[in-house]
């Protein structure tokens, strides 16, 4: 797994994830719920443990394990209200595609205008669709962008993070 080996290649990095952009090529991803249909939202995958590396606040759900099984599935809060309303979406079931069902794990804040990514729904790494045979094969792709957090003192890097 990429994740194993950045950790024991770097000891100076004490977690390290990876997102990918869907929508990259400028490609629509469709998403669906009953009879919402959307085309236009920003579909992510990433590493379970992004949610360890970046500050997301959870409003529902676990952050620990919202994207550990392969079908999960994060919503930022707007993304909920638009497919739920006020409905509890924990436990739902989202379509991606025709016929890719994941399941709403967690809903987090609103992602903040001054980040370089923004994405409206954040699928489980593990459901990408050719991800475990790249990860064989590939440390990283071009495609992916790859975060790693520091340890608190990195003498490697000769670095003190606050």
């Amino acid at each position: 797994m990429v994740r194993t080996r950045v950790l024991s290649q770097f000891p100076e990095v004490e977690e390290s994830a990876r997102l990918f952009n869907q929508g990259f090529l400028g490609s629509k991803t469709r998403v669906s719920y009953e009879d919402k249909i959307f085309t236009d939202l920003k579909f992510f995958y990433g590493d379970s443990n992004v949610l360890k590396i970046f500050p997301f606040e959870m409003i529902k759900g676990n952050k620990a394990t919202a994207l550990t099984k392969p079908n999960a599935i994060i919503l930022t809060q707007s993304t909920a209200e638009i497919f739920f309303g006020q409905d509890d979406p924990i436990g739902k079931t989202i379509t991606v595609g025709t016929d890719k069902e994941f399941e709403v794990t967690g809903v987090i804040e609103n992602i903040p205008p001054n980040t370089h990514f923004h994405f409206d729904l954040l699928a489980s790494m593990q459901a990408h669709p050719w991800i475990r045979g790249a990860e064989e094969r590939l440390w990283s792709g071009v495609v992916f962008h790859t975060y790693v957090k520091l340890k608190e003192q990195s003498p490697q890097l000769n670095l003190k993070i606050k």
